[in-house]
């Protein structure tokens, strides 16, 4: 009985794992905050793809290095949503779409470029929609 409890507890933490896991990746793909008045990047990713890690990577840091960083999306172009994204945006993997508070498009970031780049992008963007409130 002992041992039986102890394998349950050893597969617990993983199935718990997955869990908050799938979760994240959820609310990661909540395209709703676009045009709900915060800036937004969103980046179209493809798990096999090495450069998409390196591009979400340097933007994550860039977004951890400023002070008033857009929401952060991440939409899996093997999904329909994402997809349906891409599609829409005429876009495809390895690219970050930056939205506006009322949710325009107002840049589209293609290929890995460096944390230094995405800080003034994201900088920028969010610059951009504090202007837009003081008129």
């Amino acid at each position: 009985m002992r041992g039986i409890l102890i394998a349950l507890a050893i597969l617990a933490v993983p199935v718990t794992w997955l869990i908050l896991e799938e979760r994240e990746a959820r609310a990661l793909a909540d395209l709703s905050v676009i045009g709900s008045g915060e800036p937004v990047a969103v980046q179209v990713f493809d798990r096999g793809c090495p450069d998409c890690r390196r591009l979400r990577d340097n933007a994550e840091q860039a977004l951890s290095n400023i002070e008033q960083p857009p929401a952060w999306r991440i939409v899996d172009i093997n999904t329909s949503q994402g997809r349906r994204f891409a599609g829409e945006e005429l876009v495809d993997h390895v690219t970050i779409v930056l939205f506006d508070r009322h949710g325009e498009r107002t840049e589209v970031i293609r290929g890995v470029v460096s944390v230094e780049e995405l800080e003034i992008a994201f900088s920028d963007l969010g610059r951009r929609t504090r202007l837009q409130r003081e008129r």
